[in-house]
């Protein structure tokens, strides 16, 4: 199922905190009006009484956290969230530029790479702008590789969606 893509959908998100090996942890959950769902550690629960040592989250403050971050969702200035401007074309080129030259990939592979970039990934996804490709874009696109006159195979959408996923 593909999270809601709305713009005006407003973030939600919760604490919640975790037994770990080390002890207690405070972490927060929240899904962005994008739609992508975000987990993430605030840091070591305080257990003791009185004022919590520095680095360490109550309840209180880890709810306080995810208030302020939830706040700068909706006002977009969320560090991380960067609009690069850049297209899919771009990344695209620059993921097979680092797959031949940093991974050191067999020729094979990188052929194979090549054709679904070139016959599958650029001709739908080429001239978008990386923000713009959503979860529903990708579920969409992924549905029609399962129709028309000759429906792709399982292991050629897979291979498809893999390399999307980079």
């Amino acid at each position: 199922m593909v999270a809601s893509t709305d713009p005006n959908r407003l973030p939600t998100g919760h604490v919640f905190r975790l037994e770990r090996r080390r002890g207690p942890a405070w972490y927060a959950k929240y899904r962005l009006p994008d739609g992508r769902q975000i987990q993430k550690k605030l840091g070591p629960a305080w257990t003791d009484r009185g004022r919590p040592a520095a680095g360490y989250f109550t309840k209180r403050t880890a709810e306080a956290w995810l208030r302020d971050t939830l706040d700068a969702a909706r006002r977009g200035t969320l560090p991380g969230v960067t609009q690069t401007g850049a297209t899919f074309a771009d990344a695209a080129a620059e993921w097979l530029r680092y797959v031949e030259h940093d991974r050191d990939c067999k020729p094979s592979t990188l052929g194979d790479y090549r054709s679904v970039v070139n016959g599958r990934l650029l001709p739908t996804f080429g001239d978008l702008a990386l923000e713009e490709i959503t979860p529903r874009r990708i579920e969409a696109w992924r549905a029609g590789l399962t129709r028309g006159d000759r429906p792709l195979s399982n292991r050629t959408r897979n291979k498809a969606l893999t390399i999307l996923g980079g």
